[in-house]
């Protein structure tokens, strides 16, 4: 399936990609994008970022960056900006402030604490599913998002399809349907490979069977680089094979959507 696409992409900001700005923007012209959407970890204020986003003061380097090089490719290739971004409560306001600064925001629920250590990444227990689906569910109600990234890839760190699991990714999805929030295909999962999942090998994430649930509820589906370095963008039609490869089940991309 051709998707000429891709709203997230990251940058050396976050401390954790690699490649300067026009290096993605060339890639995205060589794989045949029409569209490029930069959407770098959300930086917040008093928040010196660490290892996982930009401060809050950079900010402002990345928007002009980001206008300066809308500009020069306009002729080649749509240029949108904005950032992944988690979801806290206690930042509910400053998410409406900065959304008025970028183009979009994408909902990235790495954690349920700023200060956390994206323990839904690396660390999902059970006694986690509450929190992850609560946080997702509320931020997909704000309005602010439009895409909920890759919300299977909490499945790094579980070994078991339990039914508890299965009920958090089923109440997620309806809410994702009756807010018309659409479903990230993640293709950077790709490439941490497979490991076993209740005696299957599979590929944590983009996880086919979450998918599906996804798919049985209704949801709509893009698929999302997730591109910490600039080839990432020159994989993307053969990601997308890969997995649609593993998953008789089609899935549904939006060729035509428009993030903002």
């Amino acid at each position: 399936m051709k998707q000429n696409f891709n709203y997230h992409t990251h940058t050396y900001r976050c401390h954790h990609a690699r490649g300067l700005d026009e290096e993605y923007i060339k890639a995205a012209i060589a794989a045949g994008f029409k569209t490029l959407g930069f959407s770098d970890h959300i930086p917040y204020p008093n928040h010196n970022g660490g290892r996982m986003r930009m401060s809050y003061d950079e900010r402002l380097e990345y928007y002009a960056a980001m206008k300066r090089l809308k500009e020069k490719y306009k002729d080649l290739i749509d240029i949108y900006y904005g950032f992944e971004s988690e979801y806290f409560e206690e930042y509910h306001d400053y998410y409406f402030e900065i959304k008025k600064e970028v183009d979009y925001l994408i909902l990235g629920q790495h954690d349920s604490t700023l200060e956390g250590r994206a323990r839904f990444f690396s660390d999902f227990r059970k006694e986690d599913y509450k929190d992850y689906e609560r946080l997702c569910i509320k931020a997909m109600h704000t309005g602010l998002f439009k895409v909920l990234c890759h919300p299977d890839y909490v499945l790094l760190s579980v070994n078991e399809y339990d039914d508890d699991l299965l009920r958090m990714f089923e109440a997620i999805f309806k809410e994702a349907a009756k807010t018309n929030t659409v479903i990230e295909i993640n293709l950077n999962g790709l490439e941490r490979g497979k490991g076993y999942i209740s005696g299957e090998l599979t590929y944590s994430y983009p996880n086919g069977k979450i998918l599906k649930i996804a798919k049985d509820c209704g949801c709509r589906f893009i698929f999302g680089a997730d591109a910490h370095y600039p080839e990432k963008l020159l994989h993307f039609e053969n990601d997308i094979r890969t997995f649609e490869k593993e998953n008789p089940t089609r899935f549904i991309t939006l060729e035509d959507f428009k993030i903002c």
